[in-house]
């Protein structure tokens, strides 16, 4: 913006564009067809931008609204417009009944208890507390340098607390070693280059497999389908890009069948197809009994992924509940469409969009 307001131009490219397209005087879309014109006319033109375009965007496209809301401030008259919305309460929750694996210890797969921790002398973390149970997806919010990437290593043994403990399976961490701990728990870091080292995307799923005694073949193809690398499996991870290398060694992780999956900034690089099919693979791996903690600044990615949130604040927890209280108590890292409706219901444009759809139709109680 100030670069903006200074006169100079700017051409930048971005995956997340509720953040980019409100800057933006002209959009070019490259994709089967190449659109490019004003952001809001280029968005009603192009299908394929639909994925795309900021939530409060999409919405405004399939209620009609014109012009088409690009922020939620733009969005908030058209939302007033609308009239009574539906109850939250009529909104049909997921069953959370899911019938997992049970781990020890009441169901628990992962818990810190007290967790300190300094890098020389500063103090990183302070008296964090963290449950994970079978089917749980909990999203941990904060912002930088709060303690998030800290606070994974430390559950994944990578570092070791000053203080506090964590139990892996009823196991405490700090009496086992990473070799041991690599089929219950695994960490996809912000920097996946850390973890690639063979010469193909497919090499990386077998080493992780023939490492763990597990079945060859179906489960490694099966993973790089559903992460969009099947087309890569000969490819060396050093060529591909940022996105590529985030999907190679998520695979690598996963390749493990691990309880407890942990996730920091996952999306770094992913486009609208790509977040879709890990918002699908880590449902998946939720119901399978397992459990999801996901390290993001993309609010959008935790409305949609997780049911819980913890916040951490200058190393210590704010909060912790329903992502959407979570998100609704502190607006900055909260979904657009949360932020529009104000109500913990409206997580997603799908769900904003029932609660309009709801009140309009008869029979029902706004």
């Amino acid at each position: 913006r100030r670069l903006r307001a200074a006169g100079h131009t700017l051409v930048f490219t971005e995956h997340r564009l509720e953040r980019a397209l409100p800057l933006a005087d002209r959009l070019v879309f490259l994709g089967e067809a190449l659109w490019t014109g004003p952001p809001r006319e280029a968005a009603r033109a192009a299908p394929e931008l639909d994925p795309l375009l900021p939530p409060v965007a999409r919405l405004g496209l399939r209620r009609g609204w014109s012009p088409l809301p690009l922020t939620v401030e733009e969005a908030r008259p058209h939302l007033e417009a609308e009239g009574p919305r539906m109850s939250p309460e009529a909104i049909p929750e997921e069953d959370h009944d899911l019938r997992h694996r049970s781990g020890p210890d009441g169901g628990i797969l992962l818990e810190a208890e007290g967790l300190a921790f300094r890098y020389e002398s500063t103090r990183v973390l302070e008296g964090v507390d963290l449950t994970l149970r079978p089917g749980d997806a909990v999203a941990l919010l904060g912002a930088n340098g709060a303690g998030k990437s800290t606070l994974l290593k430390l559950l994944v043994g990578l570092l070791a607390p000053e203080e506090g403990r964590v139990r892996l399976l009823g196991r405490d961490l700090a009496g086992l070693r990473l070799a041991e701990t690599a089929r219950d728990i695994a960490l996809v870091p912000q920097n996946p280059a850390r973890l690639l080292f063979s010469e193909s995307v497919a090499e990386e799923v077998a080493f992780t497999r023939r490492a763990h005694g597990l079945a060859r073949g179906e489960p490694e193809e099966d993973l790089l389908r559903q992460l969009g690398l099947a087309d890569l499996a000969a490819a060396d991870p050093k060529d591909l890009s940022t996105g590529e290398r985030q999907r190679t060694a998520l695979a690598a992780m996963l390749a493990a069948e691990p309880r407890v999956l942990l996730l920091d900034e996952p999306t770094r690089g992913l486009d609208a197809s790509h977040r879709d099919r890990l918002v699908t693979l880590l449902d998946e791996h939720r119901r399978r009994g397992g459990a999801v903690l996901l390290a993001t600044h993309d609010a959008e990615l935790a409305a949609r992924a997780t049911r819980r949130a913890v916040l951490l604040d200058s190393g210590r927890i704010a909060a912790k509940g329903p992502v959407g209280e979570v998100m609704l108590e502190h607006p900055s890292t909260a979904a657009q469409t949360l932020r529009l409706f104000g109500e913990p219901a409206a997580l997603t444009v799908e769900a904003a969009e029932r609660l309009l759809q709801g009140a309009s139709e008869p029979g029902t109680t706004p």
